[in-house]
């Protein structure tokens, strides 16, 4: 709920519509202990491919029936798939500003791909 407070989503978008700019976050967890749990996070949408939706899926984003599976079905409305995605770092030390910019070199790296090693290592 910290990272993703409005929930995991799947939008459609005009093809034009510039992508929002990655947002960054920090929030503090207190258990019943007392310890405090210090996170960052940068959230930002990804492209998805069309491919991966089912028909009903298809609906709800506004895109035409019929053509699950094909990447035409955006482009016949000239319009983009994209969800959101969070990248989190959790530390008992709260060092916001390294965090900051350590997320910001993890979502740079994201962008550009592929790599032979995955990010998640």
């Amino acid at each position: 709920m910290f990272c993703l407070p409005l929930g995991a989503t799947v939008e459609s978008w005009p093809a034009d519509t510039r992508q929002p700019l990655p947002v960054f976050s920090t929030f503090i967890l207190t258990a019943a202990s007392g310890d405090k749990v210090y996170g960052a996070a940068v959230t930002f949408y990804e492209a998805q491919d069309v491919s991966q939706l089912d028909e009903g899926q298809l609906r709800q984003l506004g895109l035409p029936e019929g053509s699950t599976g094909s990447a035409a079905a955006a482009e016949t409305v000239a319009m983009t798939i994209h969800q959101n995605k969070c990248i989190c770092v959790l530390s008992c030390l709260p060092f916001f500003e390294t965090f900051k910019k350590f997320l910001g070199f993890l979502y740079k790296m994201s962008r550009t791909g592929p790599h032979p090693i995955p990010l998640e290592r």
